[in-house]
């Protein structure tokens, strides 16, 4: 999940194996497109458990966080 508390934006990521030969590269291409889309990458920091993400959108620093998620998913 790509998260930012303060804009109330979240993104999920599902990577899938079965369609695509490399998912992680898959996945961090579109992660770098999307963070482009919304502003301008100040830093991206590896943190213990998560990626720290700075962004300046407008002229104003937020931080995102790039982390797992995979409990909160349930699949039925």
């Amino acid at each position: 999940m790509l998260l930012c508390r303060e804009r109330y934006d979240f993104t999920i990521f599902h990577l899938y194996e079965l369609q695509n030969e490399n998912p992680p590269s898959v996945a961090a291409k579109e992660l770098i497109q999307i963070l482009q889309n919304r502003g301008h990458i100040l830093s991206i920091e590896q943190e213990q458990d998560a990626f720290e993400i700075w962004l300046s959108i407008d002229e104003e620093a937020f931080a995102y966080y790039l982390f797992a998620c995979d409990d909160w998913v349930i699949e039925c």
